[in-house]
C-alpha cells in the first residue's frame, strides 16, 4: 500500500526522559490505509508511546477486526506514564489513560497488547532493541528508525530492515549520520530526495529493491472457515481469536459440553514461569500469562465474568537446592515486585500465616476454573465479528482432503463440515487421525484431591511446588496433582496419598492432615510432547516425502500437510498457554505479525520432532 507523506518531523529533544519522534499525519492516514489489508509500523524507540497514540487517535475509529492495525514497538524499558502524559496531545489524554492501564510490567521480551479490544495491537519488545530485527515475525509497511539503531545503522541492519519490509514498504531515518541513503540501498530502500528537503531532519526511503522478491511478501488468500476439533481451552481459544478476525468457525467436542476433558477440573493455577537461564519455556510461559490475563480481562474479568480470584500465587522451593536456585534468579533479574517478589522462608510464613519454605509470590497470578475460561471465549465469539457454529456430542472420526477442502465425516461417512482449514485441538484424540497419528505427544495421568474447605486453613492465597493448594470454590480446596503414566480414569486411594504428601512439602506444620480415605477428585489426563513445549502452527508431512537437503533449511522449508494445523501439547498449563498458542495460530493463518520471537515460533513449530530425527540420522550416516 502506498504511505508516502505519513510524518511531519519535529526536533529531537529530551523532554521528561523521552525524545520526541517524527508526528504520524493523521489526515494521511486515514487516507492510505486500507481495512482489507491493514498496516504494520515499526517503531525502533518507544520512547513515550508518540506514534503509538498518533495512530491509535488516527485509526483507532476506522479499524475493523478482520485486519487490524499492528504497531511494533522496541524499547529497553516501559518509561513511566507520567513522561507519556507530559508529551501527549490534549486530545490525546484520554488514550494514554487507556494505553497506561494496558502497560505490562517492565519485564524483557515480547508483549502484545489489545488495544480497542484488539482494533489497534501493540506489540511491545522490551529489552532486546539490539536483536529485535533478527527475531521480528512478519511484514512491515512503515519503519520508523529512531535512537541508537538509527545512529548505529549499517549496510548489514539495512538488509535486516529490507527482510522485513513489505511490498513499497515506507521508511523514515533520524539524520543521525552522513551516508544514510547508500546504506539503505543496501537493503532495497531508495531515498525521496523531495522528502528529505522538505524534512531535513528525516531520511524518507521506499522499499523498491533492485532485485527479484518473487512474491515473498504476498500472503495466500484463505477462505476465512475453519473446523476446530475440540472444545477444551484450546479450541475456544483458537474460535475466539479467529471470529474477532471475521472467521466462521465450526467447533466439534466429542462430549455433551465443553470443557469436559482436560480443561474439566474444578480448578487449575496459573502464574508464570521463572528460571536463572531464562530459558524458552519460561519465556514463552511468560508471554502467555501475560497475554492470558489481558484477555481474559476483556472477557469480563477474573472473579466476575470467569470463575476465579487474582489472588496471587506463591510457589514454594521444594527443597534447599531450589531455594538456591530461586534466589539466584531473583539476584540476577531483578524483576519489579508487581510481577514476581522472592520471599524468604521467615517472609514467606509470615505473609501466609503459617510455616513454609521460601519461594516466589505472584502478586497477580491465581486460580481459575477452566470451564468458565472456555465459556467466556464462547460467548465473546458472539460479539466478534465472525460466526461461531458449536457442534457438541459429535464426534468426527475421520478427516479427508477433496479438492482443496478438509472434510469432516462421521463414523458413517457423512459429511458434518467442510472448511480449507482443520485445527486439532482435541489433545490425545489427535492421534486418531492418520495425518496427525505420527506426532510425538504422550499421556500423563492427573489426579486432583477434593479437600472441604473446612479441613483445611483458609490460605490468602494460591500454594504451588511439586503440587499445589487451590483456595476454595464451591467450599472445595484442590489439591493435586499426580503426574503419572497410567491413564487409568478412576480415581484412586494411592494418588489421594500422594497428593496429601504434596500438601505435607507445601505446609510442613499442617497438623493434623486430612483424611484422605473416602475423598473425592477428579482424574485428567494431560497430552505431554517429549521436551514439554507445545505443538502450535501446521503439522509436519510425512518424512517418507521430505527431500533429501531439505533439513539444511531448517524448518521454513519443511513440508507441512496443507490446511491442517495444531494447538496440542499443553501439558498442565493449558489455561495460560492456550490464549497465546491460539494468537499466534491466528496470525500464522492470516498473515500478521507474531506475537514471540523467531526462537519460540521454532521451540512450538509441530514439525521441529521430524527435523530433529531427520538431522540425527544424517549425523549417523
Amino acid at each position: 500500500m502506498a504511505t508516502d507523506g505519513l510524518i511531519a518531523s519535529t526536533p529531537s529533544l529530551p523532554i521528561g526522559g523521552c525524545i520526541t519522534c517524527p508526528l504520524v499525519s493523521i489526515k494521511t492516514l486515514r487516507t492510505q490505509w486500507q481495512p482489507e489489508s491493514g498496516l504494520t509500523i515499526l517503531d525502533t524507540e518507544f520512547d513515550c508511546a508518540q506514534t503509538v497514540l498518533s495512530v491509535w487517535a488516527a485509526l483507532g475509529d476506522l479499524a475493523c477486526a478482520a485486519k487490524p492495525v499492528h504497531i511494533i514497538a522496541l524499547s529497553g524499558h516501559i518509561p513511566p506514564c507520567e513522561a507519556i502524559r507530559h508529551l501527549a496531545s490534549v486530545g490525546q489524554q484520554a488514550l494514554v489513560d487507556r494505553l497506561c492501564a494496558a502497560l505490562p510490567p517492565d519485564v524483557p521480551g515480547y508483549h502484545r497488547l489489545l488495544l480497542d479490544d484488539g482494533k489497534i495491537v501493540l506489540t511491545l519488545i522490551l529489552g532486546e532493541e539490539r536483536n529485535a530485527l533478527t527475531t521480528l515475525v512478519g511484514r512491515i509497511d512503515v519503519f520508523y528508525i529512531k535512537s541508537q539503531i538509527a545512529s548505529d545503522l549499517t549496510p548489514h541492519c539495512a538488509k535486516q530492515l529490507g527482510q522485513l519490509a513489505n511490498v513499497r514498504a515506507q521508511l523514515f531515518c533520524d539524520r543521525q549520520r552522513e551516508g544514510l541513503p547508500e546504506i539503505l540501498q543496501a537493503g532495497g530502500f531508495v531515498t525521496d530526495d523531495s522528502a528529505m528537503q522538505t524534512s531535513p531532519q528525516v531520511v524518507s526511503a521506499r522499499y523498491l529493491p533492485r532485485w527479484a522478491v518473487h512474491g515473498r511478501h504476498v500472503v495466500p488468500a484463505l477462505a476465512r472457515r475453519a473446523i476446530v476439533i475440540g472444545a477444551g481451552l484450546a479450541g475456544t481459544a483458537i474460535a475466539e481469536r479467529l471470529t474477532v478476525r471475521g472467521w466462521h468457525v465450526t467447533v466439534f467436542e466429542a462430549s455433551d459440553a465443553p470443557a469436559q476433558v482436560a480443561s474439566g477440573n474444578l480448578a487449575g493455577v496459573y502464574m508464570p514461569m521463572i528460571s536463572r537461564d531464562d530459558n524458552p519455556a519460561s519465556r514463552l510461559n511468560r508471554a502467555g500469562y501475560f497475554f492470558a490475563q489481558q484477555l481474559w480481562a476483556q472477557l469480563g474479568g477474573v472473579g466476575e465474568a470467569i470463575t476465579g480470584e487474582a489472588c496471587g500465587v506463591l510457589q514454594v522451593a521444594r527443597d534447599t537446592e531450589q531455594q538456591t536456585a530461586f534466589m539466584q534468579a531473583a539476584l540476577k533479574w531483578q524483576y519489579p515486585a508487581t510481577f514476581a517478589k522472592w520471599l524468604d522462608s521467615a517472609q514467606a510464613s509470615r505473609q501466609l500465616g503459617m510455616a513454609t519454605r521460601g519461594g516466589w509470590l505472584f502478586p497477580q497470578a491465581g486460580w481459575l476454573q477452566p470451564a468458565s475460561v472456555c465459556a467466556a471465549m464462547l460467548r465473546a465469539c458472539g460479539s466478534h465479528a465472525g460466526q461461531l457454529t458449536l457442534r457438541c456430542a459429535t464426534r468426527v472420526v475421520r478427516l479427508q482432503r477433496d479438492e482443496g477442502q478438509w472434510l469432516a465425516l462421521d463414523d458413517n461417512g457423512n459429511i458434518l463440515a467442510d472448511a480449507p482449514t482443520v485445527i486439532l485441538a482435541n489433545g490425545m484424540a489427535a492421534l486418531d487421525f492418520a495425518a496427525a497419528s505420527a506426532l510425538p505427544l504422550a499421556a500423563m495421568r492427573g489426579q486432583v484431591t477434593h479437600v472441604p474447605a473446612a479441613l483445611l486453613p483458609e490460605l490468602p492465597f494460591v500454594l504451588c511446588g511439586d503440587g499445589y493448594m487451590t483456595r476454595p470454590c464451591d467450599g472445595i480446596v484442590s489439591v493435586g496433582a499426580t503426574y503419572g503414566q497410567d491413564t487409568g480414569q478412576g480415581v484412586c486411594l494411592d494418588d489421594h496419598l500422594e497428593n496429601r504428601g504434596k500438601l505435607m512439602q507445601l505446609l510442613p506444620g499442617l497438623d493434623p492432615l486430612p483424611d484422605v480415605r473416602g475423598a473425592t477428585g477428579r482424574v485428567g489426563v494431560r497430552c505431554v510432547t517429549p521436551d514439554r513445549m507445545p505443538l502450535v502452527g501446521a503439522l509436519p508431512a510425512s518424512s517418507a516425502v521430505i527431500g533429501k537437503g531439505v533439513a539444511d533449511k531448517g524448518l521454513t522449508a519443511m513440508p507441512r500437510v496443507a490446511g491442517l494445523y495444531g494447538l496440542l501439547g499443553y501439558a498442565s498449563r493449558g489455561l495460560i498457554m492456550a490464549p497465546l498458542a491460539a494468537e499466534i495460530l491466528a496470525c500464522q493463518l492470516t498473515g500478521e505479525p507474531m506475537p514471540v520471537g523467531r526462537a519460540l515460533l521454532d521451540a512450538v513449530d509441530p514439525s521441529r520432532f521430524v527435523l530433529r530425527n531427520i538431522r540425527k540420522t544424517e549425523q549417523e550416516d
